[in-house]
């Protein structure tokens, strides 16, 4: 018998549901991305010439796409609140709005364990370098672990992070195309990190 011998039934039968896990879960960040082009692109076809993307907009959004993720997996994983949290923080006014949705992602996700996966996402939209990246990261693993005391972990505060949030020079259709391609990636990390948890 060669080194690569045919695999039994067992084993063709487990390969088979793993590539059925796999697809279905491809399939579920399919959805979840086309749930949220589909509500931006209405949002965006019934305003005005002059009417902007506002924070309203981005929060109907993420409403609907939570709304979703509580059917399909009965309840709302903190991934998947951060990344709405992360990404409202995106078009949020000003930066008191900007830090009390980076209070929201750290308070319900800081702990979690695919929250790496869903900044780094976060971070490919908005073009953070890789210092940035890991600054951020540790702040958030910093304050699951060391509760308020860690708030200032690494001298990065959460005011400082939502600084990484402000666009001042940035057209509004830029920054809603930016809210929304964040949410994607975002969201699709955060099935990925919470497949084999909730689904299996």
């Amino acid at each position: 018998m060669g080194l690569f011998s045919k695999k039994t039934g067992s084993q063709q039968l487990v390969v088979k549901n793993l590539n059925d896990l796999a697809r279905k879960k491809t399939t579920e960040q399919v959805v979840y991305s086309a749930l949220i082009t589909r509500c931006f692109n209405e949002i965006m076809v019934r305003k005005g010439i002059d009417e902007v993307f506002t924070l309203t907009d981005a929060t109907n959004i993420t409403v609907a796409l939570l709304a979703t993720v509580n059917e399909d997996y009965g309840e709302i994983p903190p991934e998947f609140k951060a990344a709405c949290d992360l990404s409202l923080a995106i078009v949020a006014p000003s930066k008191i709005e900007k830090i009390k949705y980076i209070k929201s992602a750290v308070g319900v996700a800081g702990g979690v364990a695919g929250i790496g996966m869903i900044l780094g996402a976060l971070a490919s939209v908005l073009g953070w370098g890789a210092g940035v990246l890991a600054a951020i990261k540790t702040f958030f693993v910093g304050v699951a672990l060391g509760g308020p005391i860690a708030l200032g972990v690494g001298g990065l505060t959460i005011a400082g992070i939502a600084t990484y949030f402000a666009f001042s020079k940035t057209d509004n259709a830029t920054l809603a195309q930016k809210f929304k391609e964040a949410l994607v990636k975002q969201t699709e990390k955060a099935v990925e990190t919470t497949w084999n948890k909730y689904k299996h």
